[in-house]
């Protein structure tokens, strides 16, 4: 009886091999084996991680599959995880190494063991600028198994693996950011968030430095005309978490390019909003849905904007009045050129542009200053709209009385929505 069963059992296994079916049924057939799943460091030595397989688990424990069953999943140390595994025949002890890819195996005496094999290391986590200074307002959130745990603030020194993935949330202030990369050892690991990773020499230490353009932001709430309007409230979004509304104006803590998240409350009336905050910038919110950034004094603001909204969209002056350090001739034209659109991005032929120039240097600040056109069909002083190049242009003439070489002049341009902006030359 015996002998029957095993040339059925060979003939199965032929049978198999040959068309790679039944494997399924035969190995049922054949019974499940334990293996041990470990973590170990270089040595051989256990450390304490935990591995994926059927769901979370601390190492060592014993699963129990097939003879020729692949065994693996994700694996976790510290704050750092890692994915790998291998096929497993019983009687080997199988060592993989999540950090190379690798995996060798060895013959052992009965008992079938499938370690990971890493390299603990220590790892120095902070806040800088980009020129390595150190910053305050820091916090970090990194996914552990799965799970993003609460946020810890920066510097702080966390348990990894070398060459293994660590994933996080950075937070500075009230904007934040997301990160994924491998951390290697010994080196200076550098991520410039969003998505800019890179590693440097140190001085053998392990270090995760997050770079940031740090920003105090001025948080105001103004209508169409940029006029300060009082009653406003902000609520930002921190940690998953909307912090109690805070009464506007306020500045807060941010940095270029992160994220913010906020409800703004006004009049009994809420909006939503979140978008990447650009430093030395004017970043508007728009009621309901629109966005944009546009030039600033070199601060950094949010405006949330409320009341009837403008039909227009500045996009700026244009050159030469834009040329740095440009100064024009006395008694010469200067071309002053400027674009627009609708909110939607789309030219608009039929704004009513009207220009107004003031003394800002060695005259009486605040004096109106004569505008004079040298294009012949200009009307006053309305700008005229070039449909070829999609811009509205004004010919000034510096030939009038109180045009004079050394002198500074502001304009003022005011767009028949209510807009104005300004701008400023110099005569040589």
């Amino acid at each position: 009886m015996t002998e029957k069963r095993a040339k059925l059992s060979s003939c199965l296994i032929a049978f198999t091999m040959s068309f790679g079916l039944v494997v399924c049924l035969w190995q049922t057939h054949a019974g499940a084996m334990p293996v041990t799943v470990d973590t170990v460091d270089r040595d051989g030595a256990h450390v304490d991680g935990w591995v994926d397989i059927g769901g979370w688990r601390a190492t060592p424990f014993v699963v129990d599959v097939a003879d020729g069953a692949w065994v693996g999943g994700a694996i976790s140390y510290g704050y750092s995880s890692a994915h790998g595994g291998t096929t497993v025949w019983a009687g080997n002890t199988y060592s993989v190494d999540p950090a190379t890819g690798t995996t060798t195996y060895q013959a052992t005496s009965g008992s079938t063991l499938l370690n990971f094999v890493l390299t603990p290391m220590d790892v120095y986590v902070s806040m800088v600028d980009h020129a390595g200074n150190a910053i305050s307002g820091g916090a970090v959130s990194f996914c552990v198994q799965d799970q993003y745990l609460p946020a810890q603030e920066l510097p702080v020194t966390i348990l990894a693996a070398d060459g293994w993935w660590l994933q996080a949330y950075a937070y500075r202030g009230y904007s934040w950011s997301w990160g994924r990369g491998t951390v290697e050892g010994r080196v200076i690991n550098e991520w410039d968030l969003p998505d800019n990773f890179g590693t440097r020499a140190g001085d053998g230490s392990t270090e995760l430095r997050f770079v940031v353009e740090p920003l105090d932001v001025y948080v105001s709430m103004v209508d169409h005309a940029g006029n300060a309007i009082s009653g406003g409230a902000v609520s930002f979004c921190v940690q998953d978490q909307y912090l109690p509304a805070q009464d506007l104006p306020v500045t807060i803590l941010a940095a270029h390019g992160w994220w913010l998240q906020a409800y703004a409350y006004y009049d009994d009336s809420w909006m939503w909003g979140r978008a990447q905050i650009q430093g030395g910038m004017i970043n508007e919110w728009i009621v309901p849905d629109v966005y944009r950034v546009r030039p600033g004094t070199g601060t950094t603001e949010l405006r949330f904007v409320v009341g009837p909204p403008f039909q227009y969209q500045w996009l700026g002056f244009l050159p030469p009045l834009t040329i740095e350090d440009k100064a024009f001739k006395q008694k010469s034209t200067v071309p002053i050129k400027l674009r627009i659109s609708d909110l939607n991005g789309n030219p608009v032929p039929d704004c009513l542009a009207t220009l107004a120039l003031y003394y800002l240097e060695n005259s009486t600040p605040g004096v109106e200053a004569e505008v004079v056109s040298t294009a012949a069909g200009d009307w006053g002083n309305q700008f005229r709209y070039d449909p070829a190049d999609d811009l509205y242009i004004f010919n000034l003439s510096t030939k009038p009385e109180g045009y004079r070489p050394g002198w500074t002049y502001e304009i003022v341009v005011t767009l028949d929505d209510g807009q104005e902006f300004t701008t400023t030359f110099a005569l040589k």
